[in-house]
């Protein structure tokens, strides 16, 4: 009897777009990626990490290209044996959402939202987008044949969610990690709202920019008739120049030159060679020290701020160089972080004249209501005709610009409030060390570099679609109290909140101890804290599911992908930048070392280890055991 042939006959041509199709058909029909879930469970588990992408229009190459690489490791896994439960998330606030609804409702800037439509309307076309974009990310990921559970997912915009993020804040708040000061941050004027300095790092926030730079004479009191030269790429904020600042171990001197008797650093003199001659004759010499002790005063470039107390004067900066320019700062501390902590520290206030939309306000009335970089050849021009400027030339150079919009940033003082990353700092150096990064020079390089650098993190922005930060202040006698449990909200406010949106939360008013009435501040959380928080809030701990976060806490396993470029509007987390904020979140909710302990690698060194589990049966993935449900994590990136 002849056995019957089982296997159907191979195509020699074979059409494949159909046979990949056929293929995910098959596992749909048969609930493949479910048996392969339900043959696993009780066996050793494997806790993945999913970083949340923006449900944005369709799906950006690199969220395709390290969803592929996700689903090999996790597949992999399952076929050693584990338990690979893996459940996909949406990051569905912040800008990219905002910049979207900003567009489909027809509005300019910021300030439309309020006057025309209304934070309520306006956070409702936030919400249809989010949910506008599933389907069409659904078809990207069946197409590529990754196996994850998008039924479930966990959304940042659930009130579950945003509960756990209230919570981490209120937790961060109890350990005195959290603060709000009045301090120079970057700042986009079209978005009206600060930005941490982490982002303005991320894969092309920085990039090329022509720029006016001049040089300009600043009138010094008592030497004579000498002019100290500041050169500064930023003419726009001369208006709000308040001091001059040399570095005191640098060698200045006083030189003869056809524009006048002019102080700069001696190592620049060869540098203005065209304006001060080419052996300009040196009248005296003086280490920077000698010129603060001093006390060396000068006449404001610009009246606006004259008779300001301390003001116009030189300070020391240990930020000052000779490497360009001509080693002498001028100081707008209102205007730049090395500025404000300079001036702070011999006590100049500081003064802003430039309003949220990036304008220059009453105060310098010679350009009011200019943008400020648009505002570069009038004031240019100004200074020349009072024979100020010595210098005017165009350079491009590597400038900020805003992840999301591409508008130019400038720094810019405001309230906002911060999480104290440098107090935690050294734990986090200390638990970067536990991480096995692939390539290896990730741990030391790009992200070890970040650590020991890491300062303060700007949490607060000021915007709508978000997390509300959840602080309520009295006005009248500055009583303060933050809820990160919304039943202790609910019950010292008399309301029910089924939603925690800024349309919501602003209307909650609590009574004052001084019987008048706790508001609300206006700020909502930067959505890179949101998506930190995603190991907790997925799971709406510590008011549900306890026992299952801690017994997955942290992961075994997490991958991002390094190149993603952040000004497409659609894509994953951004590699190390979201692996920062990750970190310093469970750092400061747990003092567990949450990213610390993971492997983590490039999409090359990736496709390496892919490589190599398919066939040597080995991987850098695999050199340790997972737990069942305790022990050490792995990341990849």
């Amino acid at each position: 009897m002849t056995q019957e042939n089982t296997f159907r006959k191979v195509e020699s041509r074979p059409h494949l777009p159909s046979l990949e199709s056929g293929v995910v058909e098959r596992w749909k029909r048969d609930n493949t990626f479910q048996k392969s879930l339900v043959q696993n469970q009780g066996k050793p588990e494997y806790v993945f990490y999913d970083g949340p992408p923006f449900p944005t229009a369709t799906p950006h190459h690199g969220t395709i290209f390290v969803s592929i690489l996700k689903d090999v490791v996790c597949r992999y896994k399952t076929m050693r044996g584990y338990y690979v439960p893996r459940t996909w998330g949406w990051d569905c606030h912040g800008l990219p959402i905002e910049t979207i609804a900003e567009k489909n409702l027809g509005l300019k800037d910021k300030s439309e939202i309020e006057r025309t439509v209304g934070v309520a309307a306006f956070n409702a076309e936030c919400r249809r987008i989010v949910s506008d974009c599933n389907d069409s990310w659904r078809r990207y990921i069946d197409r590529i044949g990754r196996w994850v559970d998008m039924d479930n997912a966990y959304r940042t915009l659930d009130r579950s969610f945003m509960e756990s993020v209230m919570w981490a804040f209120g937790e961060a708040h109890k350990k005195g990690l959290i603060y709000k000061d009045y301090r120079v941050a970057p700042y986009c004027y079209r978005c009206e709202t600060p930005l941490s300095f982490s982002e303005i790092r991320v894969d092309d926030a920085t990039r090329p920019k022509q720029d006016r730079t001049i040089t300009v004479k600043f009138a010094l009191h008592g030497m004579d008739g000498v002019s100290a030269l500041a050169w500064t790429t930023t003419p726009w904020t001369l208006p709000s120049n308040l001091a001059l600042a040399v570095g005191k171990e640098i060698e200045y001197v006083v030189v003869e030159s056809p524009v006048g008797r002019v102080l700069l650093a001696k190592n620049a003199v060869k540098r203005y060679e065209r304006e001060l001659g080419k052996n300009p004759t040196i009248i005296s010499t003086h280490t920077g020290a000698e010129l603060v002790e001093k006390a060396l005063t000068y006449e404001p470039l610009l009246p606006y701020f004259k008779g300001e107390a301390n003001a116009f004067r030189i300070i020391s900066g240990d930020f000052v160089s000779t490497e360009d320019g001509t080693g002498i700062v001028h100081m707008a501390p209102a205007f730049g972080e090395d500025d404000y902590w300079a001036c702070r520290k011999y006590q100049i206030e500081v003064k802003n004249p430039v309003n949220t939309n990036g304008c220059f306000t009453a105060e310098v009335t010679d350009f009011v209501g200019q943008n400020v970089h648009e505002a570069n050849p009038a004031i240019i021009k100004f200074l020349k005709e009072q024979g100020k400027v010595v210098r005017d030339e165009t350079i491009e150079h590597n400038y900020p610009h805003c992840w999301r919009c591409r508008t130019p940033l400038i720094y810019r003082a405001l309230d906002a409030w911060y999480l104290k990353v440098e107090q935690i700092r050294q734990r986090l150096i200390e638990t970067n060390e536990e991480i096995s990064w692939y390539p290896e020079n990730v741990k030391h390089g790009r992200f070890g570099n970040w650590l020991e650098n890491a300062r303060d993190w700007n949490l607060s922005r000021n915007r709508y679609w978000a997390t509300p930060i959840p602080v309520w202040e009295c006005g009248d006698c500055g009583n303060q109290k933050v809820y990160g449990v919304i039943s202790d909200l609910e019950r010292d406010a008399g309301v029910n909140l089924p939603d925690l949106h800024k349309e919501f939360l602003d209307a909650v008013e609590v009574p004052c101890s001084c019987g008048k009435k706790l508001k609300r501040v206006p700020e909502v959380l930067d959505c890179w804290f949101e998506s930190g928080s995603m190991p907790y809030g997925q799971f709406h701990y510590p008011f549900e599911n306890a026992e299952h976060f801690l017994s997955h806490f942290p992961a075994d396993f997490i991958v991002e992908y390094t190149g993603q470029k952040p000004e497409i509007d659609v894509g994953t987390a951004v590699g190390p930048e979201w692996f920062q904020f990750f970190g310093m979140l469970q750092q400061q909710a747990y003092d567990l070392p949450g990213v610390s302990r993971m492997s983590a690698f490039q999409p090359l060194a990736a496709i390496m280890a892919a490589a190599r589990v398919s066939f040597n049966g080995a991987s850098p993935l695999s050199s340790r055991q997972p737990r069942l449900n305790s022990g050490s994590p792995e990341v990849s990136m």
